[in-house]
Formats: structure tokens, sequence, C-alpha cells
């Protein structure tokens, strides 16, 4: 049992009798792109290892329904070559007639998805599940992490990614820097040894095999929350990959420190190392909606209030300065539905604060990434400075955003379902939320939920099988005439849960159990 995205008609994220699964997007790169040089005696030919070569074009015709309803035909040309099919990249890299940029997409002819989740769905363990996914390589962009009724823990970072390794990432990178350009890796498209290394024995060359790549097993725990595959447990680094698969003594993102810090403090007070997790816990983790970032920077920010002496200045920012102080101090840190509108505020304060240069007062130190970076640099003058504008300016986003000063965040994040706006809890992943909602704008002081969190499982085992409590936080049924088409939205506002039944006689005793022979 469990979700599947529309049209497949396999589980993607599930659980069976002895088994439950999870996928996060990964951090992993499922392509390359290629810079090639273009032949100047013919653009539509490139050069390699010294020597022309013709880029096949296709030609491909498409019907069009114009505006006034006729229907007319456009033709375009797409050009392919070794390396992979011609973009147009000048957004990127700018105008450039002297080379032609290329993707390099292994999930291009990754043909073995349904087969991958179909074997995962007969899976009744972790060997199990951990066996078929090496076997078959055909997840195309998701870690995997999973649990077993013996207390297994499985973090797999295995998914289609273009074997380059390290030493070739830097001897065929194309641009004049050691980072990617927004993690895209652009290599030397004039070199054929710069293309991806061969391997033999799998249904699709040149990717890295499953069992060459991040596996962990655990009697403890695994976590992911889209970070690399590094610190998916602190006790056992994943380390030494190419980085194209996963990078290490890299920041990790607010909600993995969130969940590290949390499960740290279990075991340092009060709580004896060793300790097993209940459902309780975990579903108290998620549905709590704390701002992490705010436990990091708060003192810190606080420092910059104007004292009261200055707030009877005619200075507008110290004015604004105090007003957001006097709603931060009272703000409870969450991302709740009954906080205040000091989310609204350190939202908006954090994202331009993590633009000032030198904001940590301690950076990032590869040695404590749970704990590091933290605190803001107020002792800097010109840092300072530019926070306080920050904070300022967030009172003034407020206020051009058409926000009521006492809203609370139920009041302005809310789903609208059929003319009823369901408020709804949860923020930013960048503020280490863990119940991750992203919202925007709507109208004055309001914000619709955009994304976030959609599908979630919370599964323990007993002597009967799986117990699950899950939910579909946007709801099962986009028809505003289904009884499904905010059912679940409102249970995920008051945060409560549905009981999903697994054994049979638990499935027949529903009340709106019924069996249906579908003819095929």
């Amino acid at each position: 049992m469990g979700a599947a995205l529309p049209g497949l008609p396999v589980i993607n994220i599930g659980f069976t009798r002895n088994l439950a699964w999870t996928h996060t997007v990964d951090a992993s790169s499922h392509f390359l792109i290629y810079r090639l040089k273009r032949d100047v005696a013919d653009p539509s030919r490139y050069m390699v290892d010294g020597k022309s070569t013709a880029m096949q074009r296709k030609s491909v015709t498409v019907d069009v329904r114009e505006k006034s309803g006729s229907i007319t035909q456009r033709s375009r040309d797409f050009y392919r070559t070794e390396f992979g099919v011609v973009l147009d990249m000048s957004d990127r890299f700018g105008r450039d007639d002297e080379h032609a940029y290329v993707i390099d997409d292994v999930n291009l002819t990754n043909d073995a998805a349904l087969e991958q989740w179909f074997a995962m769905n007969r899976a009744n363990s972790v060997e199990g599940l951990e066996s078929v996914v090496i076997r078959i390589l055909g997840i195309p962009w998701v870690d995997t992490i999973a649990v077993g009724s013996n207390g297994a823990a499985l973090f797999m970072n295995v998914s289609m990614i273009p074997r380059v390794d390290s030493e070739k990432l830097s001897r065929c990178r194309a641009l004049d820097s050691d980072r990617p350009v927004s993690d895209i890796h652009v290599l030397d498209g004039t070199r054929r040894d710069c293309g991806r290394n061969v391997t033999s024995g799998l249904r699709q060359d040149g990717v890295f095999p499953g069992d060459r790549l991040p596996i962990l097993r655990r009697d403890d725990f695994v976590i992911n929350s889209n970070d690399t595959a590094w610190l998916a447990n602190p006790s056992q680094p994943l380390t030494g990959f190419s980085p194209l698969v996963s990078r290490e003594n890299v920041e990790l993102g607010g909600r993995a420190r969130y969940v590290l810090d949390w499960l740290r403090r279990r075991s340092d007070v009060g709580s004896p190392a060793g300790q097993r997790l209940g459902p309780d816990d975990v579903e108290s983790l998620l549905m709590r909606d704390d701002v992490y970032s705010a436990s990091l920077v708060m003192s810190d920010l606080l420092t910059l209030c104007p004292k009261n002496s200055e707030t009877r200045a005619e200075d507008t920012e110290t004015k604004d300065l105090a007003s957001v102080c006097e709603t931060l101090r009272a703000w409870d840190q969450t991302a709740d539905v009954d906080a205040n509108i000091g989310y609204l505020y350190f939202e908006s304060f954090m994202e331009r604060a993590r633009k000032v240069t030198n904001v940590w007062r301690v950076p990032f130190d590869p040695s404590l990434p749970i704990d590091t970076p933290r605190g803001l640099n107020v002792g800097d003058p010109a840092v300072a400075e530019q926070l306080k504008a920050a904070l300022a300016a967030s009172h003034r986003d407020a206020l051009k955003g058409g926000f009521r000063l006492d809203s609370r965040w139920g009041e302005i994040q809310v789903a609208s379902r059929g003319g009823r706006e369901i408020p709804i809890h949860g923020g930013s992943a960048a503020l280490g939320v863990y119940n991750v909602i992203k919202s925007s704008p709507s109208g004055p002081g309001k914000r619709e939920v955009a994304s976030g969190s959609s599908y979630m499982q919370i599964v323990s085992f007993d002597g009967s099988g799986p117990q699950v409590n899950a939910l579909l936080a946007f709801s099962e049924s986009a028809d505003p005439r289904s009884q499904f088409f905010a059912d679940q939205t409102e249970l995920f506002s008051r945060k409560e849960w549905v009981r999903l039944p697994f054994a049979e006689e638990e499935i027949k005793s529903d009340p709106s159990y019924r069996r249906q022979t579908i003819p095929y």
C-alpha cells in the first residue's frame, strides 16, 4: 500500500508486510552538458579530436491550434550529436556562435522505472529491497530510505547517474570554474575521451553500477532531506564518490540539521542512548512546525533592535525596526497556524540576510556540520547595518503585501478549495522547517500553497503487521464535486491522520468496503 504518481500502476512510496520505504529527490547529477566547438566552415558540424563531424538533423512537425481555432502545422529542426541533443543555453552562458551545448541525459533511455517499482512493491525486507534496486537500476532521480520490521534501516543513493569519476570531471571541465554553474556540469565536447565511461554488464552503458553508489545499512537510523548522501548518519559518513554522485564537507540543509540536532538532544538530555523512537515521536517532529533557523540566529537578531530611547526618533527605519522586534519577541518561532506574523518577518529578513557577505558569526565548519553555520555577525558594523536594513525592509514588505500586522500564519497561508480557505501550517525548507510548504502571494494579505508536504506515512510494526498513519495533504481528487476534493487537506490543517488498513480483516471492516471486478 502507499501512494503513486498520477498515471503509474505501481506504488512509489509505501509499505509491505515487513517493509516501509520512501524517497527524497537526490542531490546527484543525472545529466551532463557538453560544450562542442562548431566547425567554422559549417555550423551544423562540430569538431571532435580534430575532425569535423556532422550533427544529425531531425525535423519535427506538429499540429497547432491557433487563436482563431484553426489548425496549422509548425515545423522545427532538432540536432543530435554523439554526446547528446543540442540545446539553446544562451540564457546561462550568453550568446556564443563559436560553440554549441548539448545535454547528455542518462534517463533518456531509461525504460526500467516501472519494472523497478513493481519489484520494490513485491519486496518484503530491507535486504530484498536493496537487492532489486541494485539489480534493476531503474530509479531515475531519487534516494531511497527504508526500514524493516526487524529494525534494519537502509539509505540508498542509487539511481541513474552518468559514470564520470572525479579525475575525468576535473580534466574535462569546459568552464573556468571549479564549481558547476547552478550545479550543471559542463564538460569538453571536443575530446571523445571526455564522454561517459563504459560500464559492462548493465542494461545501459555509461552509468554507475548500483553497488558502486552510496549505500548505508544501520540499526539506529538513516535520514535524508534532499541533501547529499554524506551524512545519512553522521556516525558513518559516506565519502569518496564522484561529485556527480555525492559531495562531502558541504553545508547541510536546515531540515537535516534540525532532525540530527533533535536526535542528538534526545540522547543527551534525559533519553538513554539507543532508545527507540515511537510513531508519536515522529509525528510530533513533523507537525511541530519549528523554524530551526530562528533558534540559530534569534538572540543575535534581537540585539539589532532599537533601545526604548531610540524608538521615539522620527527616523522611519527605527520605527519599522521597533515594530518588527516587538512582533519577533512575541513569536513562538514556529510556522504553525496560530503563529503571529513574526514568521513572515523572519522569512523576509533571512532571504536578505543570506546574501550579506560574512553574515555568520560562526561560519560553516565541515568538522561541525550540524552546528554550523550559526549566529549573526552583528559584531561587524558593516554587517550589522545591512542586517538592520533587512529587518526594517521585512516590515515594509508586509505592509506592501497587504498583511495585517495582527494576522496569524494560518490566516495568511491557505489552500483554496471550492471557495473555502483552509489554514495550512508549515514553511520554508531554507529556514529548516521540517514540514515544508511553499506558498506565493495570491492577494492582499494572502499566500496560496503551491507545493510542499504531499504524501506522508508513519509506519511501525508489531506482531500483527504494519501500523500506519498516512495523509495526502492536497487530497486525492481534483474534482470540486468529489467528497475527496478537500477532505485530507482539512485533516492536514488540523494535524489529523488517516489510519490505513493492511490486514484483510481490517480492509473488509471498513463501512465503505466493496468488491468490484474490472474487466480487461
